[in-house]
């Protein structure tokens, strides 16, 4: 062994030669980790965006259930049910990814979980268990995608999640007019209004009033942004214009009043509260003087004047009496062949799917219990978000508040709540956010680890 002057020199030239190729290594592993990362994530947010789509009920309930005659009670395709547990399956995923953290999200609005609950629950007492049992399932799995966006995203990324749906689903309605009117234009009473690639005028009017929403909080912010924000709500209320979707205009008119004002305000909370509710109470009473006017009757000829939600909703009223406060189990009441349905339907005299009121809903799913429930949850959200509001000019606070005072009044003589899976969901995500500001989606909460400290470290040695 030769051991001289000059090997002490060639043992550290061979360590920093050995230390370099490992710090080589480790960033082409970095560089690899990051490269999947990136793909995880666009697909994730691609698979968000595409479920965001799927639950609002367009384009397949249409062109699968619809056409040039009235839509019509058929059963779930199979391709419908490809759909539905493709997103099943990417809600349960999450779940099983960081379930503490979906938990901790839940537990923010117990009372959310209490809906749930009692929705389970209910096919113990309902009049139809297997519909409560496959309602009651839904609900369950639409609350995990709930919770899934608010412990994933924050405001500003949920909110371009939504622009680019709502962004598709009303380009896609367009083309659904202009190239299949037979199914993109209402048939029957409403013939002619637009309904896209919804199944009625009112679901159409309903998802871009959302949209005007988005792209008007998008719009009020500055930013290259800021000008596809406004044409993207200058096309929704286009949309709701053309569906004839009145209740939709007047709350987006409502929202643009409503919003500002209570912002003027919202450091005097005794004067924003009297202004909220005047604006809220006023807009109530329009919904339901349009609603009661433009009634949808069947083609026996009925007079509009002479009958009306006012009808709808007494009879309905009558029924909860019966069972005031468990209800008739979840979605029983209308999803059932029963002739509980039917009675009302005779009464009013046309084939109305639900109460056309979110609360009437619930009462008849859940009774009074249900109800005290979605109140508590809905009360708690509305604090946080005032709150926030109050606290910072961000747009955590004003989506919140928007969506929430949109939510009371489209469920005036609308039933959303209930009815609408999208609705529900962003009702959770909305209840259940959570309001510290975070990095970016991923953080430290990647599905792969990139070893980029360690790389770092072995740069720094050297």
């Amino acid at each position: 062994m030769i051991d001289g002057p000059g090997s002490g020199v060639i043992s550290e030239r061979s360590d920093r030669l050995a230390r370099s190729r490992r710090t080589v290594h480790l960033d082409r592993h970095a560089a690899q980790h990051r490269m999947l990362n990136s793909s995880l994530r666009a697909i994730e947010l691609s698979l968000t965006v595409m479920i965001l789509i799927v639950i609002s009920d367009a384009i397949l309930p249409l062109y699968l259930h619809s056409g040039p005659q009235d839509l019509v009670a058929t059963p779930t395709t199979p391709l419908e049910r490809a759909a539905y547990w493709t997103a099943y399956l990417f809600t349960l995923a999450q779940v099983l990814i960081r379930p503490n953290q979906l938990l901790r999200t839940a537990l923010r609005n117990p009372f959310v979980i209490g809906v749930v609950a009692l929705a389970a629950l209910s096919m113990g007492w309902s009049v139809d268990p297997a519909t409560s049992s496959r309602r009651a399932f839904a609900l369950f799995m639409w609350t995990l995608f709930g919770l899934y966006l608010a412990s994933r995203y924050d405001t500003k990324e949920l909110l371009r999640l939504l622009s680019i749906a709502l962004g598709l689903l009303a380009l896609m309605s367009i083309a659904s007019v202009i190239l299949t009117p037979d199914y993109g234009l209402e048939a029957g009473f409403d013939r002619g209004a637009w309904r896209g690639v919804f199944t009625t005028k009112n679901t159409l009017g309903e998802m871009m009033l959302l949209g005007a929403v988005v792209f008007g909080l998008f719009a009020a912010r500055k930013g290259p942004a800021r000008v596809p924000a406004m044409l993207g709500v200058l096309l929704a209320v286009t949309l709701i214009f053309f569906a004839k979707a009145k209740a939709a205009l007047l709350i987006v008119g409502v929202l643009g009043i409503t919003i500002p004002v209570v912002l003027t305000f919202r450091k005097n909370n005794a004067a924003a509260a009297l202004v909220l509710c005047l604006l809220l109470a006023a807009s109530s009473g329009a919904s339901i003087a349009i609603a009661n006017r433009d009634a949808v009757f069947s083609v026996l000829g009925k007079d509009a004047t002479l009958t009306g939600r006012t009808v709808l909703w007494s009879t309905v009223v009558e029924r909860i009496e019966d069972r005031p406060l468990l209800g008739y189990g979840y979605g029983a009441f209308w999803d059932s062949k029963g002739v509980l349905r039917e009675q009302v339907r005779a009464v009013v005299g046309w084939d109305t799917p639900h109460s056309h009121n979110g609360l009437l809903d619930v009462w008849l799913d859940l009774g009074l219990v249900g109800v005290l429930s979605l109140l508590g949850a809905y009360v708690l959200a509305l604090k946080r978000a005032w709150v926030k509001l109050r606290s910072e000019k961000g747009i955590d606070g004003l989506w919140a508040m928007t969506f929430l005072v949109m939510l009371f009044l489209g469920n005036t003589t609308e039933s959303s709540i209930s009815q609408s899976l999208l609705i529900w969901t962003l009702f959770v995500a909305v209840a259940c956010m959570r309001w510290e500001r975070r990095s970016n989606v991923w953080g430290d909460r990647s599905i792969v680890s990139a070893p980029s400290r360690t790389a770092a470290r072995a740069r720094a040695r050297n």
